[in-house]
């Protein structure tokens, strides 16, 4: 007689209470028509560790955490980035922004950019690059960017600087070959002096305490990482970002994160085609 494997089955009672446990832990929200994505992603991981059901995944998480809600941050957070994206962005935080940085920095003689939501550290070189490429409109300022993500593993990932084709795929041929080392095996690192000065480490964006420093920012950028925050996170989040930030700091969201509407710190302000999040009232 053949033993038919069982189809992982997840009802709604343990969707909602594994959906309101990520909510509460990482912010990330898989109602209104994301079910599926949870459920697929969790799925491997569940018949991995030998268990019966969602249920016995969900009672891991609640009585027995340790190593376990590392693998879960694994298996539901997108780390979909890739090198020069939506700069122009960081041509307003070397442009417009810097001039008012400069009036006013939260610690003299620096500029301090926090990525929060840094995923294998894409964003965090490219704005070590633009820093770089600057440097005539920061001479007397230390480029500071700290950068931190939830997983662990895309952390020390971004410490190697040694990246693939998909990260390069907006580069241009002669970006590559000034920005990077070709190592093989389409494969290439990022030359020291565009490696060096970058702070990653680990934090939750829901959790303040992980990431704020005795010093504020001037600026923060966390791109297309809210959008799957509920809405109740969304808010944590963002007031998490205006106590880390200076009166009239910055705050860089992708194009599809919005604060318009909300009763937040934040007022909105254009530069160019960039809308730009700045703290304190109009």
């Amino acid at each position: 007689m053949t033993d038919t494997k069982r189809e992982l089955e997840i009802s709604q009672e343990e969707f909602q209470l594994l959906n309101d446990f990520i909510v509460e832990l990482f912010g990330m929200n898989f109602a209104n028509g994301r079910q599926e994505i949870l459920i697929s992603r969790l799925k491997r991981r569940i018949e991995n560790l030998g268990l019966n059901s969602f249920m016995d995944y969900y009672l891991m998480l609640q009585f027995n955490p340790d190593g376990e809600r590392a693998h879960l941050a694994k298996a539901i957070t997108n780390n979909e980035t890739y090198f020069f994206r939506e700069t122009g962005q960081f041509e307003v935080l070397f442009g417009e922004a810097l001039d008012l940085v400069k009036s006013q920095p939260a610690v003299s003689g620096q500029l301090r950019v926090l990525c929060a939501g840094c995923s294998s550290g894409e964003e965090a070189y490219t704005l070590n690059i633009f820093a770089k490429e600057n440097f005539f409109r920061t001479i007397g300022m230390e480029v500071v960017i700290d950068a931190f993500d939830i997983e662990i593993s895309q952390i020390e990932k971004a410490k190697t600087g040694i990246y693939g084709k998909s990260s390069m795929r907006c580069l241009e041929k002669s970006q590559i070959e000034k920005y990077f080392l070709e190592l093989g095996e389409e494969k290439w690192r990022i030359k020291s002096m565009f490696k060096n000065g970058i702070n990653f480490f680990q934090g939750n964006i829901m959790k303040a305490e992980t990431f704020k420093k005795a010093m504020q920012y001037d600026a923060v950028f966390c791109r297309n990482v809210l959008i799957y925050f509920s809405e109740f996170s969304f808010y944590k989040a963002v007031n998490n970002f205006a106590e880390c930030l200076r009166e009239d700091g910055f705050l860089f969201l992708g194009h599809s994160e919005s604060l318009y509407g909300l009763d937040t710190a934040f007022h909105a302000v254009k530069y160019g085609n960039s809308i730009v999040y700045r703290k304190g009232r109009k």
